[in-house]
């Protein structure tokens, strides 16, 4: 199986397709300059770009630095404030692009740094 694994990182977004079997990257890796400030309607519009980009239309798993406490993120970092207290497992897809399955962080960002 692949999924669209997604980034968000202060400096940078990444996105790559990953082949969950192996971790191995199945697409380029791809970088946006993260925008500032980076509250959630700006990352959500980072985020549709490297969908588009990538010309995506499968599961997503999008990773960020924040404590997330029954699908709402707590606490922030490299990203906005605007962040706490936002619905993070319920926003990523309302309009397109559904997150699907949770895929760890580390797993995501690992894939992404090769």
């Amino acid at each position: 199986m692949q999924i669209l694994g997604i980034d968000v990182g202060g400096t940078g977004i990444k996105g790559a397709v990953i082949e969950t079997a192996t971790g191995e990257l199945a697409s380029e890796r791809l970088r946006i300059a993260s925008p500032h400030p980076a509250t959630p309607e700006s990352v959500g519009a980072t985020l549709r770009a490297l969908v588009e980009q990538h010309r995506w239309s499968g599961s997503i798993g999008i990773g960020f630095a924040a404590a997330i406490q029954r699908g709402v993120a707590r606490t922030t970092a490299n990203i906005d404030p605007s962040f706490i207290g936002w619905p993070v497992t319920e926003s990523p897809r309302r309009d397109e692009h559904v997150v699907e399955k949770h895929i760890p962080d580390a797993f995501i960002r690992s894939a992404l740094e090769r």
